[in-house]
């Protein structure tokens, strides 16, 4: 297969979508509007988000609502490190963030080996239990203060 086939083949809509076309559109636009307005006030990544609405409000199956969860927050992440990076007074650490990736593109690679072997229904409830534990990680700082 060549580079433009697999572009073509990535861009495709999916065809086990359990709704037509046109309310996928505009569903996936005010979900990524949503989902963008909570990024920029809180700061939480969108992955945490995406994945669920994706799967509850539009149908995706979790394997393919992870995988665009990714392209959004790669985008998303882009934006805001652009803006953060160009303000008056730059609010990124350029090593901290550094060591973060290198650990985070290691992470990912274990991460997609475990999931390749995971059926869907146990990825929802792992999925869940991360967000509880990120939940009580934020209602322990909040009630530290």
């Amino acid at each position: 297969m060549n580079n433009i086939e697999t572009w073509i083949r990535l861009l495709q809509i999916p065809s086990n979508l359990s709704y037509p076309i046109p309310a996928l559109w505009g569903g996936a636009i005010l979900l990524g509007f949503s989902i963008g307005i909570l990024t920029g006030l809180f700061g939480v990544g969108g992955g945490f988000l995406v994945v669920p609405l994706l799967n509850v409000l539009l149908g995706v199956p979790y394997r393919i609502a992870v995988g665009t969860s990714l392209g959004v927050v790669l985008a998303a992440s882009c934006a805001g490190l652009l803006k953060k990076l160009l303000d008056a007074q730059p609010k990124v650490s350029i090593p901290l963030t550094l060591l973060l990736l290198v650990g985070s593109v290691i992470g990912v690679r274990v991460g997609m080996r475990i999931f390749r072997r995971i059926e869907s229904a146990k990825i929802r409830q792992y999925f869940v239990i991360v967000i509880l534990l990120a939940m009580g990680i934020v209602a322990w700082d909040l009630l530290r203060k």
